[in-house]
């Protein structure tokens, strides 16, 4: 299958730029941040659909994780590269594994 890869390059470039002012605006705005995130952990806890998504979120992101490590083995990256994207998508998320995908080799 064949796959554009300027749209998933540019839609990574989009996400990053809305995670890091989404970053931006709950730094400014919270005076506790360990409170929000307790306030988030119950939240999750309360509703079970909420419990639901968030865990399949997470599962996605191990899959996602495990593939993108066990790809730049096969396309022979070298050990630093592929710890340095691994702890990039551990820390960032989704655009990481999306400029993974666009920056991907044409004949691949």
């Amino acid at each position: 299958m064949k796959v554009n890869k300027l749209p998933l390059f540019v839609l990574s470039i989009a996400i990053l730029i809305f995670d890091a002012v989404a970053l931006i605006i709950w730094l400014s705005s919270s005076p506790n941040i360990f409170n929000d995130i307790r306030i988030f952990y119950y939240s999750i806890l309360s509703n079970m659909f909420s419990l639901v998504i968030f865990a399949d979120l997470i599962v996605f992101s191990i899959i996602a994780i495990m593939w993108m490590y066990f790809d730049s083995t096969r396309r022979k990256m070298k050990f630093h590269y592929r710890m340095i994207i691994i702890f990039s998508a551990l820390i960032i998320g989704s655009p990481v594994l999306l400029m993974y995908l666009a920056c991907g080799k044409k004949d691949e």
